[in-house]
C-alpha cells in the first residue's frame, strides 16, 4: 500500500501531534509533549552542516516521533532530528582550583562549537579562518595541568537532569561548576562523528568536511557505497586541525594527548590528525574493533603499549562474579552484549585509568590532555530505549566512573584541572516495528522513482533517488536535469507524505549559506586540512 500525498502545509513554526510510540523493548506506550521547531532556523543548521560533496541533494525532517527504517530494522531510535530532545545536551565545568564566578547557572545559549573555542583559548593557541566563536565565560587562575573532555555519549539534557537526585558526582559537579543549562547543537544532523569534528576543531561540518555519519566512499551513481569517514584510524578525512593538533605542535609535542573511545568516529576527530599534521607526532589513542572489542590504533597515532595488550572482553567475561551480574539481571557473554551492558563501563574504566596512571599526564607545566567519548548510553538507547532500567543502571555507573576519574585526575596534578562534560547529542523515542510513524525506506525511495523516472533500460537504466539517511536524500543531479524535472515540484511530493513536515532542496541550503558565511565556497575546499603533509 502506497502512501498518498497530502496537502502542503505553508506554516513556518511546525508542531507535531502528540506521539504514541510503540516501545517494543518495555511493551508500553510513551505519551509525550509534542515537538516542535522553527523552519527557518533549521535552515541556518542546514546551512552549517551542508559540505558539497557529501552531503544530500534534498534534506528531509521527518515530525515528533517518525523515522525511516529498513524493513528488517525491528525498532530504531532516532536522533537526526532538530527537535530538542536530540539536540540539547548537559554542559558542566568545573575544576577544584578557582574559577572565576562559581559556581553559577549560565543561562545563555551555548553551543559544542563554543566549548571547542574554549579549548583553543585555554591551550592559548591560535584557530583557523573559520573557528571563530566566542569562547565560554569561565575564567581560571592559570593553565590547568590538564584539560579533560568527557563525552557521554547520546545523553540529552532532560534525562540528564531528571536523574541527578540519585547520581552524586553529577549531583557534585552541578553545585561546584559551571552548569550552561541551553547547550545546544545548532548544526545538523545529531550525529557521533559530526558533534566530535564540531568539538575537536572549532568548526562546522561545512568546513571541517564531516557532515555525516558516513560518507560515499563513489560518487559514480551506479556503485554508491558507504563507508564511515575515520575508517582503520584514518583521520585525513578531518579538514581543519584539532586544538589537539595544533596544541601538541605549539609545545614541540611535549604534551601527553590520551584518546578513547568504543567507536573510532568518536575520538579520532577529537584527537587529530597525528603524524599527517605538519610538525606532529603519535598520541596514545584508542578504539574497539566493534565486532570483538579488541584495542586497535590508528596507523597515525602510536601503537598499543605493552601495558594494555592484556586487556580483552572475553578475558573480562569469563572472570566476571556471577554477583556482578545482578546490575541488570543478565550476563553478558559476548563483546556484542558486554558493550549494551552496564558492566561494560567497568571493563573500559579499567583501560582507561591504566592509561592515565601508565602515561601519567599532568606531570609538568604544559597542559595536557584527556579526551574521552563513552558510547554506553548510545548502545543501550538504540536498542533497548532511554527509558529502560538497563540505560538507568549504565548511567549509575557511568556517574562511578566519573568520580574515580576526578580522584584521578586530582593526584595527577594536585588538584590543578579542569574537567569539561557534555554529550554529542541527546535521544529520541524508540520507534517499534509497527508504529505508523515508521515510513519504510525501501517503499519511500521506490515511490519517488516511480514519480520520477530516470534512464530507462535493462543495460543503462538509473535511478534518480538512491539512499536517504538520517534526513540526507541522495539523488543524481545529472538525471534530473536531464529529465527535467523541477525540484520545487519534487520537494512538495515529498511534503505530501504525512510525516514529512519540512523539506529543502541543496540550491535553498547553499544560498543560506552563502548569506551565512561569505566568501565560503565548500565546493573549494580540498580534501587536505590546512598545514598537512599531501
Amino acid at each position: 500500500m502506497s502512501h498518498k500525498p497530502r496537502a502542503m502545509c505553508p506554516h513556518i513554526r511546525i508542531s507535531a501531534l502528540t506521539a504514541v510510540f510503540l516501545l517494543s523493548a518495555l511493551g508500553c506506550a510513551d505519551q509525550r509533549k509534542p515537538a516542535e521547531f522553527d523552519a527557518d532556523a533549521l535552515l541556518d543548521r542546514l546551512a552549517r552542516s551542508h559540505y558539497a560533496r557529501e552531503s544530500g541533494q534534498f534534506f528531509l525532517v521527518q515530525e515528533d516521533g517518525a523515522a525511516f527504517a529498513h524493513d528488517r530494522q525491528r525498532k530504531i531510535h532516532y536522533h537526526a532530528t532538530p527537535f530538542r530532545y536530540d539536540t540539547r545536551v548537559p554542559l558542566v565545568v568545573y575544576s577544584p582550583t578557582e574559577i572565576a564566578g562559581r559556581p553559577r547557572l549560565v543561562h545563555e545559549p551555548v553551543s559544542p562549537i563554543n566549548i571547542s573555542a574554549t579549548c583553543f583559548d585555554l591551550l592559548s593557541v591560535p584557530r583557523t579562518k573559520w573557528a571563530s566563536a566566542d569562547a565560554l565565560p569561565i575564567e581560571l587562575d592559570g593553565r590547568p595541568k590538564i584539560l579533560a573532555l568527557l563525552i557521554l555519549d547520546m545523553l540529552a539534557y532532560e534525562t540528564y537532569q531528571d536523574r541527578l537526585p540519585s547520581h552524586p558526582t553529577f549531583s557534585r559537579l552541578e553545585e561546584d561548576g559551571i552548569v550552561f543549562e541551553n547547550c545546544d547543537l545548532d548544526y545538523l544532523t545529531t550525529h557521533t562523528s559530526i558533534s566530535h569534528a564540531v568539538l575537536g576543531t572549532g568548526t562546522y561540518p561545512n568546513v571541517n568536511g564531516i557532515s555525516t555519519n558516513f560518507r560515499l566512499a563513489s560518487h559514480d551513481p551506479q556503485v554508491w557505497r558507504w563507508h564511515n569517514y575515520f575508517e582503520d584510524g584514518d583521520p585525513s578525512r578531518l579538514l581543519q586541525p584539532t586544538f589537539a593538533d595544533l596544541h601538541d605542535a605549539a609545545v614541540d609535542n611535549r604534551a601527553i594527548v590520551i584518546g578513547f573511545s568504543e567507536h573510532k568516529k568518536a575520538i579520532v576527530p577529537l584527537t587529530g590528525h597525528g603524524v599527517l599534521h605538519e610538525s606532529g607526532d603519535r598520541d596514545l589513542v584508542l578504539f574497539q574493533n566493534l565486532s570483538t572489542g579488541e584495542l586497535m590504533s590508528g596507523s597515525v597515532q602510536r601503537e598499543i603499549p605493552d601495558y594494555l595488550k592484556r586487556y580483552s572482553p572475553s578475558r573480562f567475561i569469563s572472570h566476571l562474579p556471577q554477583s556482578g551480574l545482578e546490575v541488570s539481571g543478565w550476563g553478558p557473554r559476548s563483546y556484542g552484549e558486554l558493550k549494551a551492558h552496564p558492566l561494560c563501563v567497568d571493563y573500559r574504566k579499567q583501560i582507561i585509568f591504566d592509561m592515565l596512571r601508565n602515561e601519567s599526564p599532568g606531570s609538568d607545566e604544559i597542559t595536557d590532555l584527556v579526551l574521552i567519548n563513552m558510547k554506553i548510553l548510545d548502545e543501550i538507547g538504540h536498542f533497548i530505549g532511554t527509558d529502560s532500567d538497563i540505560h538507568k543502571k549504565a548511567m549509575k555507573k557511568l556517574d562511578g566512573f566519573t568520580g574515580e576519574l576526578m580522584s584521578i585526575l586530582g593526584e595527577l596534578t594536585g588538584d590543578n584541572y579542569l574537567l569539561i562534560l557534555t554529550s554529542d547529542h541527546g535521544a529520541g523515542p524508540l520507534i517499534g516495528l509497527g508504529n505508523p510513524k515508521r515510513l519504510r525506506l525501501e517503499r519511500f525511495l521506490d515511490e519517488l522513482n516511480r514519480r520520477y523516472p530516470g534512464e530507462t533500460g535493462e543495460e543503462t537504466g538509473r535511478a534518480i533517488f538512491r539512499s536517504i539517511r538520517h534526513g540526507h536524500l541522495w539523488a543524481d543531479d545529472k538525471l534530473i536535469d536531464a529529465a527535467g524535472y523541477d525540484r520545487e515540484e519534487m520537494k512538495r511530493f515529498m511534503l505530501g507524505y504525512p510525516t514529512i513536515v519540512a523539506a529543502f532542496t541543496e540550491e535553498e541550503i547553499r544560498f543560506r549559506q552563502k548569506e551565512l558565511f561569505p566568501g565560503l565556497d565548500p565546493r573549494s575546499l580540498p580534501y587536505v586540512y590546512p598545514g598537512a603533509n599531501p
